[in-house]
């Protein structure tokens, strides 16, 4: 995907025509790319998270929470585990909730429920909702090659909202992460599959495992298992 704000997810008829955006932060880091923060709009409010649980909401820092969002339909709570693994949680309905996790430096967003009623229209990097398909924006298109999809659904200014505090450091297109790795990370390298495999044979899912396995041995953080999330 590289380095850039990414679209990955938006929505003009969500909460009845409230409408909502999701952009991700995405941050190269040696060979591989992770989700370094995450904004949610929901009509005229915004959510932003980032490392270890810090966050925005309409640009204030660490306001009080539980409160209601989205012309206040919604509510939004944290549950914090720890110091290093932070939940927010958006109860769209009581079946229908939109989390992000902060897990040290990884953010990761989840949709739980999504059902259609609330989401029909979504599209995005996630993919078209009825399908998954990998549409481009125009939605004429099917975009199998991964880097393509993702410059595809790269935020643009001016074309899509603003979200972030912040404003990204790339703006025309993704930098794609170095094929090649550090020499200092890969001596350091410690955590062998096997390691990997055991610490997420929990998640059950073949899938699941196997993108843990992936992501336990790129950040070199057996305990990235245990966020179950990434």
């Amino acid at each position: 995907m590289g380095e850039c704000d990414i679209v990955l997810a938006q929505s003009k008829e969500f909460g009845f025509g409230l409408g909502m955006a999701v952009h991700v932060r995405a941050k190269a880091r040696f060979e591989y790319t992770y989700i370094q923060s995450a904004a949610i709009m929901i009509g005229d409010d915004i959510l932003e998270v980032s490392s270890y649980g810090d966050y925005l909401l309409n640009g204030v820092s660490h306001v009080d929470l539980p409160i209601k969002i989205g012309a206040e339909k919604y509510s939004l709570t944290k549950v914090a585990k720890n110091d290093h693994d932070v939940t927010f949680n958006i109860e769209v309905s009581e079946n229908d909730h939109i989390q992000v996790k902060a897990f040290k430096d990884l953010v990761s967003v989840r949709f739980i429920g999504a059902e259609e009623e609330q989401f029909y229209d979504v599209v995005g990097i996630m993919g078209n909702f009825q399908n998954g398909t990998r549409l481009s924006r125009d939605g004429l298109r099917v975009i199998e090659d991964d880097n393509e999809f993702g410059q595809e659904w790269m935020v643009r200014p001016g074309q899509d909202p603003k979200l972030f505090h912040f404003q990204p450091t790339h703006t025309h297109q993704c930098l794609m992460p170095s094929a090649v790795k550090d020499a200092r990370r890969r001596l350091g390298e410690s955590i062998s599959v096997e390691a990997a495999k055991k610490a997420c044979e929990k998640l059950g899912v073949s899938g699941a495992v196997e993108a843990c396995i992936y992501d336990v041995i790129a950040t070199g953080d057996l305990s990235v298992a245990q966020a179950g999330a990434f």
